[in-house]
């Protein structure tokens, strides 16, 4: 059986019968973070409420969050965020292909 690469957007989820094996997202605005954490959530069959309840925060949080519109949002809690979600973050430099 060979795996199948669904491209979606700037979002690539690698999928191996139904499963999730990988997921990577360029991420230069808060709006592209919001989304990444949207789809990582949906593809995980989480609510909102469940992700905030996980994380220690409220829905309203999570949901301005996914949305871009949470620019305050602490660092940690965005961390905390991709963690229960199981996402790491990593930065790398653009000038190295």
């Amino acid at each position: 059986m060979s795996a199948r690469l669904r491209m979606r957007r700037d979002l690539r989820i690698h999928e191996w019968e139904g499963t999730i094996t990988f997921m990577n997202a360029v991420v230069r605005y808060p709006v592209e973070l919001g989304a990444a954490l949207r789809r990582a959530r949906q593809l995980r069959h989480l609510t909102q409420q469940q992700l905030a309840d996980a994380i220690g925060a409220s829905r309203r949080w999570v949901g301005m969050l996914e949305a871009g519109r949470n620019h305050g949002a602490q660092f940690l809690m965005v961390l905390r965020a991709a963690d229960a979600l199981g996402l790491d973050i990593y930065l790398r430099d653009r000038d190295i292909t």
